[in-house]
């Protein structure tokens, strides 16, 4: 298995040497086993959540990225990943 791998945004990334297969897990499990996690954190101050949807709202992460199903569906009081950023006031 080789140490790196690309993102979906062509970023060259570190894969942890424990890493185990994927198959399973939530999306938001899927984020924290490969960015780790940030405990005191949640994903509703994060950035990279956003809205999305017409007559109702979707939350959504732009780093997992977004499909129009309930897939990729995110809520606010996750256990943030490593990719976590505050999001402007």
């Amino acid at each position: 298995m080789p140490d790196t791998t690309l993102n979906l945004w062509g970023e060259e990334v570190a894969i942890p040497a424990d890493l185990k297969p994927m198959s399973g897990l939530s999306p938001v499990e899927q984020m924290r086993r490969m960015y780790g996690e940030r405990p005191t954190s949640t994903c509703g101050s994060c950035r990279h959540l956003i809205r999305q949807g017409r007559a109702r709202d979707f939350l959504k992460c732009e780093k997992f990225g977004t499909t129009h199903g309930p897939g990729t569906d995110w809520r606010s009081k996750y256990r943030a990943c490593g990719l976590w950023e505050e999001a402007d006031p």
